[in-house]
């Protein structure tokens, strides 16, 4: 394993490469405006299904007749308020840890594909700056044991049978004002192991004591071009 910083992009005086970091800022501005609306829609989509579960429970429980007995009675309304206490916990776990997070996964994704096509269309030199080249994908690092690397869009990309993991700041991919933190990896040194009762699922790749937990689109990325002719 190895540690290093790309450049600040500033430091290169190439036009070309100061003309494809400004329209790939400008781009993913524009893409990072969209995933927050459809996070948002996420949002929306997951409270309207906790709201229809909650009408149709209290629904379900208004027609439950009440018996006349006092003993009896006081039962069914007892039996009431735990299905009550049980089951509106229930939905609100379903639609904020279930649906929402399944929703927000599969339209950042959308997000992640834009700017990958993008980057491989429209920025040859900056791909030539730091050494990227296909195949590589932008993806979510939802934890990682560097503080750099949390809850932020990583990339992934392979150099001469290296694996290099590469930070991508929210206001643009490669950032004029700071160096790219970036770990390169050989095949031998990483693991990579699903996380249990993680939905959506969740895989925690790990050298050492550093760690990074990332989706099932960095799963299918490492099967299809790391892992192979092992």
């Amino acid at each position: 394993m190895r540690y290093f910083k790309y450049n600040r992009i500033d430091y290169s005086q190439d036009p070309q490469i100061r003309e494809e970091y400004n329209a790939l800022l400008k781009k993913e501005k524009n893409e990072i405006k969209k995933d927050k609306m459809w996070t948002r829609l996420s949002l929306l989509i997951s409270t309207v299904v906790l709201i229809v579960y909650i009408f149709v429970f209290v629904a379900v429980l208004i027609v439950i007749p009440t018996p006349n007995g006092l003993l009896a009675g006081v039962l069914v309304e007892g039996l009431k308020l735990v299905h009550t206490m049980v089951f509106i916990p229930i939905g609100i776990w379903i639609a904020y840890w279930v649906i929402y997070p399944s929703l927000e996964q599969k339209f950042h994704a959308n997000y992640t594909r834009t700017i990958n096509k993008y980057i491989t269309n429209s920025c040859p030199a900056l791909m030539s700056y730091y050494e990227l080249e296909e195949p590589y994908i932008v993806t979510k690092c939802y934890d990682s044991s560097e503080r750099d690397f949390k809850n932020q869009d990583i990339c992934l990309f392979i150099v001469n049978n290296e694996l290099r993991i590469a930070t991508v700041l929210v206001n643009g991919f490669f950032n004029m004002e700071r160096n790219i933190d970036c770990y390169a990896y050989m095949r031998y040194e990483l693991a990579l192991t699903q996380i249990k009762n993680k939905k959506p699922s969740k895989y925690e790749l790990r050298s050492g004591e550093t760690y990074f937990v990332l989706d099932k689109n960095a799963k299918k990325f490492f099967d299809a071009h790391f892992w192979v002719n092992v």
